[in-house]
């Protein structure tokens, strides 16, 4: 499966000054200084002081609903970056109307999901078992050493990508000017990250280091 670092960012330049001004004011006031950081949450911080917030999530995890939801709640962020696979990134972008209709693409789609059934219940009963952090990391070591190939591809590189989407999405926003003279200003954005658990360390690790996201889809 095909790896989206899929973006839901709110548009700025769509909206007039006394809009943004009122919907920043309305997030500013409704985010919490100090929200709840669990332990499968992190905080990011950019060079430009954009702030990410990333959520270690496990599939299938009622509670890891539960954490991305009240995270979103307490920060209100500009942006929201999760990590899909093709199959899911089109169903997000699927409307009601094309799901009536029973699309080609939503049926072929189902049909590629219903063969990876199988697979996915044993990720869902591997990553019950990996929910404590230091059995993830040893099972991450375990994988390392057998099959370093795939490993690389599907965690290092995507360690990678993920890392760099996230970066990309955590700009500060440019506040537009009332008067042409009026100096530029800008206020730093805030970003929720919603990641496979098995990739927070190596975001965390890459966090400083800057990737050529074109050479990783190559």
């Amino acid at each position: 499966m095909a790896l989206v670092g899929k973006t839901l960012k709110f548009d700025w330049s769509s909206i007039s000054y006394e809009e943004m001004t009122m919907t920043l004011m309305s997030k500013i006031a409704k985010r919490q200084k100090n929200p709840e950081m669990k332990g499968n949450i992190s905080e990011l911080v950019t060079e430009d002081g954009c702030k990410v917030y990333l959520v270690g999530t496990t599939h299938f995890s009622k509670q890891s609903i539960k954490d991305v939801q009240q995270i979103i709640q307490e920060v209100q962020p500009d942006a929201v970056v999760l990590e899909v696979c093709k199959y899911r990134e089109q169903l997000l972008t699927l409307d009601e109307q094309s799901l009536l209709n029973g699309s080609k693409m939503f049926d072929t789609c189902t049909m590629l999901q219903s063969m990876k059934q199988v697979l996915l219940y044993f990720s869902k009963m591997i990553m019950k078992k990996l929910k404590q952090k230091d059995r993830l990391e040893e099972e991450i070591q375990i994988t390392m050493k057998e099959v370093p190939g795939l490993y690389r591809v599907l965690v290092t590189e995507r360690d990678a990508y993920l890392t760099q989407s996230l970066k990309q999405a955590a700009k500060p926003i440019v506040l537009p000017k009332i008067l042409r003279s009026d100096a530029q200003k800008v206020i730093p954005s805030v970003v929720v990250g919603v990641v496979g658990i098995g990739h927070v360390a190596g975001i965390k690790k890459n966090w400083n280091k800057q990737f050529n996201t074109q050479e990783l889809l190559r």
